[in-house]
């Protein structure tokens, strides 16, 4: 008998024992899969820091457009309509960096469907323009940084989201680089970016702005491609990007207009002013190689550059 209660006492201290081990796993101890599939949880419940939701139109819609909550256009201000209609999964998240319960990686979803054009008829004016439909497949790439707070087999309390990066789309086949994006803020903060990778914040310092604040950007960038017809890109300005769909969409111009500072110096440049909605934001540079939007046989071809930021009272 008192054999017996000194096995079951071992027994006993031995489940205590394993259990403290396996709650005092730290990120390196964990196996991919559970790490992966923690660190995945923590973007699923972040989305607005890493949404892209602005980038997708839901089909063909004006070249400028301002929508919020239902998708009702304003009046066609250019004779063609376009845009994308797509799906945003989240492919890969691969650390990078593990220190001291920080782990850095680098998130990449996929944004893949299809880019549509409504074009002009020029055989029949009256019409309502012929439809293209053009197949679409982007990466959309940005880091992350996560801090460990608890060690539960609850994945979704044991990380926490505390840095982010700008994000970067990329169509397959792309010919558009982007060499710079500024940023400058009626309040008085700017920012000059030359990777949106580099662009990495915690998440209580993302650029900050008031109602009412006007933000002017300014693109420089080049495109290898040289479709004869009409060479160069189609540059826009996206702003209140975010997962509820609130949207907004105008073009860049190079044609020394306000905020643009000289004609055809190939620097684009747009302006938005920021709207009474609290909370977090995208706002993305995106350039559409012209290829795609006036040659019906020509792939689709882009680049968009964005950042998060915050609307605070």
């Amino acid at each position: 008998m008192k054999q017996s209660r000194i096995m079951q006492t071992l027994a006993i201290v031995s489940i205590f024992l394993l259990a403290a081990v396996g709650c005092s796993k730290n990120p390196a101890e964990l196996s991919d899969n559970q790490l992966e599939d923690g660190l995945k949880a923590v973007v699923e419940d972040n989305m607005d820091y890493f949404t892209t939701d602005g980038l997708n139109d839901d089909g063909a819609q004006p070249v400028s457009y301002s929508t919020g909550g239902f998708l009702k256009p304003e009046a066609f201000i250019e004779p063609i309509k376009f845009g994308r209609k797509g799906f945003f999964t989240l492919e890969s998240l691969n650390v990078i960096k593990n220190e001291d319960g920080l782990l850095e990686a680098v998130v990449v979803h996929s944004f893949d469907g299809n880019f549509f054009i409504v074009a002009k008829d020029t055989a029949n004016p009256t019409s309502v323009g012929t439809l293209y439909k053009k197949e679409m497949k982007n990466t959309v790439t940005r880091r992350a940084l996560f801090k460990q707070i608890a060690h539960t087999k609850n994945r979704r309390k044991n990380w926490k989201l505390r840095g982010i990066s700008g994000s970067e789309l990329v169509s397959e086949n792309c010919t558009i680089t982007i060499d710079e994006v500024k940023i400058i803020a009626s309040n008085g903060h700017s920012w000059t970016i030359t990777n949106p990778m580099d662009f990495f914040t915690n998440i209580e310092e993302i650029p900050t702005f008031q109602p009412k604040d006007s933000i002017e950007v300014y693109v420089t960038l080049q495109n290898t491609n040289d479709w004869a017809e009409k060479p160069g890109v189609t540059a826009l300005l996206r702003y209140r990007n975010d997962r509820g769909m609130h949207r907004a969409r105008k073009s860049f111009h190079d044609d020394g207009i306000a905020p643009d500072k000289v004609a055809g110096d190939g620097i684009y440049s747009g302006m938005w002013i920021i709207g009474h909605r609290r909370g977090v934001f995208h706002a993305f540079v995106d350039i559409i190689d012209n290829g795609t939007l006036y040659d019906d046989t020509a792939p689709y071809d882009s680049r968009a550059w964005g950042i998060p930021y915050a609307v605070h009272f």
